[in-house]
């Protein structure tokens, strides 16, 4: 399998720049605005994982779109110089560095959340654009969660059965989103219903300014999952759901964790009040810190499977008050009743819209005291 990725990803990339997208389309954005590096991928999944392969397919779909792509030896020449090998996020001083010994004005993060090649196939990607430059500062960031029997439709005409193809259009979707953000176009998200809104939560009254965008740092959660990085996924889906939200302006996470390495901070068991107060005064721009606990985190494992997610959200303002504690909790299948109709076959689509849920909710002041949703 790893093989036929390899393969597919060689096959586009000889293929070189062309004049239409995966879609069709006519490709708006062109290599003139510098190259990108493309860095390893973070496995989250768990499992082991043909990650350069996926790699080199997803630098074959960003060649497809005419998105230029820093070569592998200059990349790795800059890694092993700056000894960088956790690649899952960077800060500014490796932000200023790529400006400066690199041709590369970008950098792209992405991670694996999940992977099953074995009917139905299953993957689940998240990818992130970097600025290089002074300040390491989030450009873009888009995912795909898909699986292969999604919508099968009639006569399972929509099964997807093969992982490579599987594979394929989720590349497709993440790549397509970035050369839209780098031409300028903005792609909005669709509602989100009701019932993935936390079903229990408080918000303090009027802490939260309606003036400006809010910034806020993602802080570590603490994972009490049998999945295996379960906080580290959840991070990631804030992170995501920060950035797409107009009323907020996320930090790198490479920022945060070199304030956390700055003062050797663990949080084994979460963050604390002094902790909080010592992070903030490393990053005077954050107006929040967010930061939770990962309850359960379970993805589906076979077609007739459905996945769990339970997790509480807090946010800590610049003075140390608990502004927002919510809790959420919801499965694939809440609320289907006809032959899976409606139903979430994955764990990342599913934490997608309750993680959307509750950031839209805590931003609402109006919503100020506590609420309860009935618990189904």
């Amino acid at each position: 399998m790893a093989g036929e990725i390899f393969l597919l990803a060689s096959i586009l990339l000889m293929a070189g720049p062309i004049s239409a997208n995966a879609d069709g389309m006519e490709n708006r954005w062109t290599s003139k605005y510098g190259p990108i590096a493309v860095l390893p991928i973070v496995n989250l999944s768990g499992i082991p994982a043909p990650l350069k392969e996926i790699r080199d397919a997803l630098i074959a779909e960003l060649t497809y779109r005419d998105i230029a792509v820093l070569d592998d030896q200059s990349l790795e020449t800059f890694m092993a110089r700056h000894r960088l090998r956790d690649s899952s996020a960077i800060d500014n001083d490796l932000a200023a560095a790529f400006h400066k010994e690199t041709p590369a004005r970008w950098v792209l993060i992405t991670t694996l959340e999940f992977y099953r090649e074995s009917f139905p196939p299953k993957v689940a990607l998240s990818s992130r654009l970097v600025r290089a430059g002074e300040k390491a500062t989030i450009e873009w960031m888009d995912g795909a969660g898909l699986q292969g029997d999604q919508s099968p439709g009639f006569f399972d005409r929509g099964m997807i059965r093969d992982f490579r193809s599987l594979l394929t259009k989720a590349l497709r979707q993440i790549s397509g989103s970035l050369a839209d953000h780098l031409a300028g176009f903005s792609r909005q998200n669709s509602p989100v219903s009701s019932k993935y809104e936390p079903k229990v939560f408080y918000q303090a009254a009027a802490e939260f300014p309606a003036e400006r965008p809010m910034i806020i740092a993602i802080m570590p959660f603490l994972n009490k999952a049998d999945r295996k990085y379960g906080a580290a996924i959840l991070a990631e889906h804030i992170l995501k759901s920060s950035f797409q939200s107009p009323r907020i302006r996320v930090l790198e996470p490479g920022t945060i964790r070199q304030a956390l390495y700055k003062y050797r901070m663990i949080m084994p068991s979460g963050m604390s009040e002094a902790d909080a107060e010592l992070i903030l005064s490393e990053i005077p721009e954050a107006d929040l810190l967010i930061t939770g606990i990962v309850e359960e985190y379970y993805d589906s494992q076979s077609a007739n499977d459905f996945p769990r997610v339970d997790f509480y959200l807090l946010a800590i303002n610049r003075k140390g008050k608990l502004v927002w504690n919510s809790r959420s909790f919801n499965r694939g299948d809440e609320g289907v009743w006809f032959f899976d109709v409606g139903s979430v076959k994955s764990a990342y689509t599913l934490t997608d819209r309750m993680v959307r849920a509750a950031m839209e909710k805590m931003l609402h002041p109006d919503l100020a005291g506590e609420g309860r949703r009935k618990i189904q």
